[in-house]
């Protein structure tokens, strides 16, 4: 997280995984991208890396409508749900 996010976290439960497909140089390949529940530590998300467009702060409730991406929408409402349920 420190490396593309700009912030330290301890990571307290994995999520789930979406798997997509994309093509590199005319070949297909599959990525799978791990989700995690984590807790801020410290750092700044204007210390982000290269790879990455921008990066906020904002609350968990507003994520699924603001992500772009199915999976990605479904990871926000799996960690909304894990909240809710301690």
């Amino acid at each position: 997280m420190r490396e593309e996010a700009g912030i330290e976290a301890a990571i307290d439960q994995k999520l789930g995984d979406v798997r997509y497909w994309y093509s590199l140089h005319g070949e297909r390949r599959l990525k799978v991208v791990s989700f995690f529940l984590c807790r801020y530590r410290s750092g700044s998300v204007r210390d982000h890396d290269h790879e990455v467009d921008r990066a906020l702060w904002l609350p968990l409730a507003d994520a699924p409508a603001r992500l772009e991406y199915k999976g990605e929408r479904e990871m926000a409402e799996k960690a909304i749900e894990a909240l809710e349920g301690r």
